[in-house]
């Protein structure tokens, strides 16, 4: 027996009763609150008996067959709508064999018959049931995102093709909140996954790698761009939410910035252990990931969290100047000494890359010499 079957209702001298009797049974009662009657207004037919006269308890009734869900979440299907309508069908036409069909409690039952059939017919129309499927794939915890977008691509698909024919179904309300309800579980889920690789990433450092990262964060804010499209960021709950996800993407932000410049400051303390050790197409990599973590900061508007990305990259800078100082003074002694087979082209050729960094340095605010290449001992000048 269904809580929804009304063995409740009216009391049998037509009074309301105010706990309708539930068995435990499997059809949980929602925990919503009505604020009007759902059912029919206005006269019930044939009994004079107005639904203004329903207690709180009655209407909330009313509502909770509107809004009937399972333990689990999951809404009714179409054949238990049909089922518990006609269990009340059947408590009617015991009502009316008892008190009458102009009874309080006949009325009582053709309201409650009325719910099931506005229910009924919105789940016999394809609207209604892409919602009832996209919302028993919501609750269900062993859904897959992509069952759950197939529906949501299903649903709206429907939901144009209404528009387009100028129809208007009852559950299009329905369906935005269905979309609604499977964003949020999208964005609790992504939002997880990347604290979760956070929490990994703490109890041992380097363990996840950038790859991992990047697919989850890209995940995180793709839902978070879509939330602020369907304005779900606005009210308290969905704040809340936008809180966790920014949270979640600046600790990552800050994790990887960090680990990149250890990197970097690794293969700084290497060439100056073993000069020409490192190339510069590598420093040139990091400092490029390292620059691209800064501006990454200052468009999100995060202050300096003290990581030294800038101090690095001027690091970098000094080693590859004095690598391409070292790179001209070799090759021009080399070609002083003779026989060596350095060619003026290669000399000049060294001496542009010389001069390129300079103009690099000094964009940073480092203060290199201008005029010739010198060594402190003789002046070289570009042929």
């Amino acid at each position: 027996m269904s809580d929804f079957v009304n063995t409740g209702g009216r009391g049998p001298i037509g009074t309301p009763t105010n706990s309708p009797i539930s068995d435990g049974g499997t059809m949980a009662r929602t925990q919503n609150k009505a604020n009007v009657s759902q059912g029919k207004s206005g006269d019930v037919k044939g009994t004079g008996l107005f639904s203004s006269s329903f207690t709180d308890a009655d209407r909330q009734y009313l509502y909770d067959i509107h809004h009937a869900k399972h333990l689990d979440g999951t809404p009714l299907r179409l054949d238990e709508l049909v089922f518990l309508r006609g269990e009340n069908v059947r408590m009617q036409q015991g009502a009316i064999r008892e008190f009458g069909a102009g009874s309080k409690t006949a009325a009582w039952f053709e309201e409650v018959i009325a719910a099931y059939d506005e229910e009924i017919e919105k789940l016999k129309s394809p609207l209604g049931s892409a919602v009832n499927a996209l919302k028993t794939a919501v609750a269900d915890r062993n859904s897959k995102e992509k069952d759950i977008q197939e529906k949501i691509v299903n649903l709206i698909g429907i939901m144009r093709q209404d528009q387009l024919m100028g129809k208007d179904d009852p559950s299009a309300e329905e369906a935005n909140k269905a979309i609604c309800q499977a964003v949020d579980r999208a964005t609790d889920e992504r939002t997880d996954a990347l604290e979760n690789l956070l929490k990994r990433e703490k109890n041992s450092s380097g363990s996840v790698s950038e790859d991992d990262f990047r697919k989850v964060l890209i995940n995180v804010m793709g839902v978070d761009r879509q939330r602020e499209l369907m304005g779900m960021n606005e009210d308290e709950e969905g704040g809340k939410k936008g809180e966790r996800i920014r949270g979640a993407v600046v600790e990552v932000i800050h994790v990887v910035s960090e680990r990149r410049i250890k990197a970097v400051k690794s293969l700084i303390e290497q060439e100056k252990r073993a000069p020409g050790s490192v190339s510069e197409q590598k420093f040139k990599e990091l400092v490029a990931a390292v620059q691209g973590d800064d501006r990454q900061k200052q468009l999100m508007g995060l202050s300096d969290d003290a990581s030294g990305g800038v101090e690095v990259v001027l690091e970098v800078m000094d080693v590859i100047i004095k690598k391409r100082q070292t790179a001209v003074s070799d090759l021009f002694k080399k070609q002083a000494a003779g026989g060596s087979g350095v060619t003026t082209a290669q000399v000049n050729k060294a001496v542009d890359d010389y001069d390129a960094i300079k103009v690099e340095a000094r964009r940073f605010g480092i203060a290199v010499p201008d005029g010739d290449f010198t060594l402190g001992k003789e002046e070289f000048s570009k042929e």
